[in-house]
C-alpha cells in the first residue's frame, strides 16, 4: 500500500461509477491532503519550526489528520474539540 499523500486510488464499482479510496490515505482522513499541504506551507514561510507546539480548534477528520502530520514533522500539538 502506497502511504503518500496525493496519491488515493481509485475503485472502479462500475464501468460509470469511481469511488476514491480515502480510508487508503496516511492517517486514513480525507483531510490529508489540506493539512499537510498547511504544514508544510507554514514551515516554509518560517512560521512554525520542529518542536513547537501547534494549537488548533478543531474535530473529526481533520482533527485526526492534524495530529498524525504533526507527529510524523516533529510537532507537538495540542487539539481542543468544540
Amino acid at each position: 500500500m502506497d502511504l503518500k499523500t496525493g496519491t488515493t486510488p481509485i475503485a472502479f464499482l462500475s464501468s460509470f461509477i469511481l469511488a476514491k479510496m480515502e480510508n487508503k490515505n496516511p492517517s486514513g482522513s480525507i483531510k490529508d491532503r489540506i493539512t499537510e499541504t498547511t504544514l508544510i506551507e507554514l514551515k516554509n514561510s518560517n512560521v512554525i519550526n520542529i518542536g513547537y507546539n501547534l494549537i488548533s480548534i478543531l474535530n473529526g477528520e481533520f482533527a485526526v489528520s492534524f495530529a498524525f502530520f504533526c507527529a510524523k514533522k516533529g510537532y507537538k500539538c495540542n487539539i481542543v474539540c468544540s
